[in-house]
């Protein structure tokens, strides 16, 4: 039997998301964050370690700090997205990382609908989860990529509808990896102009991508994906179509309100 391929249990792809050429950046994003006075300080969920909130929103970051030998060492860090997003998801699976403090959650949203995502705060939530429950958490995600699909158009050779011809033109799909499932492909099309912000001194585009079952004509689940303009090759216009990659990130609503104090003035 061939052994199981073991997984990264890193984020490096998951800063490039947020910060161009972070490699080079890294230190100094890290270093500026954590010794910022303005920082919030989570409440330390263990003795051994805590960990650090950066100040700024709704583009942030975390940094996991572990207590060593009366030194305080890195030993995670990611990017953080703080906004509300409401979704209610019922969990199937945990797929927990090495160091025990951080996990990617699976879940099921409604029949057919599975969603996988990285829970920011799992350290600090993790006792509370029991699979088969349903919790609401706050979804959001951060885009690798993002161009415009071009319509492509097909026909049917079989089956029911053998003869009929199909359009890609608006399709939207959700398609979250085999392997690192928080990690997904998407395609939706443009409905409005989308919010600009700008985060580290780099502008990112706000789309707001929204899943609906094609049966029922209903919205069956939506979260913001913050993309890096540079990413774009072009800046699309309402009722253009867009596809791309990202990753998908989430955390237990109502967390934040329990958490959080702040570092002495």
């Amino acid at each position: 039997m061939d052994k199981k391929e073991e997984k990264l249990e890193v984020h490096g792809n998951h800063w490039n998301a947020l910060i161009k050429d972070f490699d080079k950046e890294m230190s100094t994003v890290l270093v500026k964050a954590a010794n910022n006075p303005k920082s919030d300080y989570l409440i330390k969920p263990k003795k051994d370690y805590f960990a650090i909130i950066a100040e700024t929103k709704p583009l942030s970051s975390i940094i996991l700090v572990e207590n060593q030998d009366q030194k305080s060492v890195i030993i995670s860090s990611y990017p953080f997205i703080n906004i509300n997003n409401r979704v209610e998801l019922e969990i199937t699976e945990i797929e927990g990382w090495g160091n025990g403090l951080e996990a990617v959650i699976h879940a099921a949203r409604e029949e057919h609908i599975v969603v996988s995502f990285f829970d920011v705060f799992y350290f600090f939530n993790k006792e509370k989860y029991q699979i088969g429950k349903k919790y609401i958490f706050n979804l959001a995600a951060l885009g690798y990529s993002a161009e415009e699909q071009k319509p492509q158009e097909f026909k049917m050779d079989e089956g029911p509808a053998a003869g009929e011809t199909f359009s890609t033109k608006g399709m939207t799909a959700y398609l979250p990896r085999n392997d690192y499932r928080d990690d997904f492909q998407f395609s939706d099309p443009v409905k409005n102009t989308m919010e600009k912000i700008n985060y580290n001194n780099t502008d990112f585009l706000i789309f707001p991508f929204e899943l609906r079952h094609a049966a029922e004509d209903k919205l069956a689940l939506k979260f913001p994906i913050y993309i890096r303009k540079d990413l774009f090759k072009s800046i699309l216009d309402k009722g253009q179509d867009i596809g791309g990659t990202g990753w998908l990130q989430g955390y237990l609503d109502g967390t934040l309100e329990k958490i959080y104090i702040k570092p002495k003035e």
